[in-house]
């Protein structure tokens, strides 16, 4: 996997050693959308669910994160990431928002 750096301070050079805080909705996203590696998503939704054996996520779909209004009274949404999964066959999808809770 690719080294990715992220100045966030434009004044400020980051060191090799330095770490990207997965809190940040940008890092998260880059993390668990990446719609080339979708090991870090998977992993983490086999966890998080407590998913094994045949119920293993084994492969994941990343899907456009923006959730349209279906009714009039509907409000459009946009997921950090939303992802179709090989467990569940009836089109349902993983929906994940980044919250931090102080």
């Amino acid at each position: 996997m690719k080294k990715i750096k992220w100045v966030g301070d434009m004044d400020r050079k980051m060191n090799d050693t330095e770490l990207m805080n997965p809190k940040v909705d940008f890092v998260f996203k880059l993390l668990f959308g990446n719609e080339k590696d979708t090991s870090f998503l998977i992993s983490f939704l086999n966890a998080t669910l407590e998913l094994s054996g045949e119920k293993t996520i084994k492969s994941v779909i990343i899907k456009n994160p923006v959730n349209g209004r279906q009714t009039e009274d509907d409000k459009m949404s946009i997921m950090d990431v939303k992802a179709e999964t090989n467990v569940y066959r009836d089109g349902s999808c993983a929906l994940m928002n980044c919250c931090i809770v102080l």
